[in-house]
């Protein structure tokens, strides 16, 4: 279907005329602690835009971007649950899952030994681990904060 309407898309320029290139690029290939894939489209009259001329630089951690001199909120010990590390999950190479925040668990559907996985299906209820990047901050988190473990502490980060 996305495939569908990307081809409908640069086919319609194409009729007016442009040399359409698109690429899916992600944030953390150009210097951001973030995994943030987004298509991009572009388009000229005169030539085609070369993709690979683009510098890609190594990615960050969430570490490399802290603020040292800043005052963190700390979330108390009983707001949050950090997994055995057997159990941390890397995502697409950069993400570090390493616990959730206490929240109630959803009963229905739950299947034997995910009861974890309940408690985090809201992405702003997941901890990621300092050492990777985080994922694309979210609209729907009105407080326009996120969740990261150090090791130590869980700090609650405001955007």
């Amino acid at each position: 279907m996305i495939k569908k309407i990307l081809q409908i898309i640069v086919q319609s320029f194409e009729k007016f005329g442009y040399k359409i290139k698109w690429h899916i690029l992600n944030a953390k290939d150009f210097g951001l602690a973030q995994n943030r894939e987004r298509l991009i489209i572009i388009g000229s009259r005169d030539r085609y835009f070369n993709f690979s001329k683009l510098i890609k630089t190594k990615s960050k951690s969430i570490k490399d971007i802290l603020e040292k001199e800043v005052s963190f909120e700390f979330l108390r010990s009983d707001e949050y649950t950090i997994l055995p590390k057997e159990k941390w999950k890397k995502q697409l190479s950069s993400l570090i899952f390493c616990g959730y925040r206490n929240k109630l668990i959803r009963i229905n559907g739950v299947r034997l030994n995910t009861e974890h996985l309940s408690r985090i299906h809201k992405q702003s209820n997941r901890i990621y681990f300092v050492e990777g990047t985080h994922p694309t901050l979210l609209s729907q988190e009105s407080s326009g904060r996120f969740w990261i473990y150090d090791g130590k502490k869980s700090k609650k980060i405001y955007s």
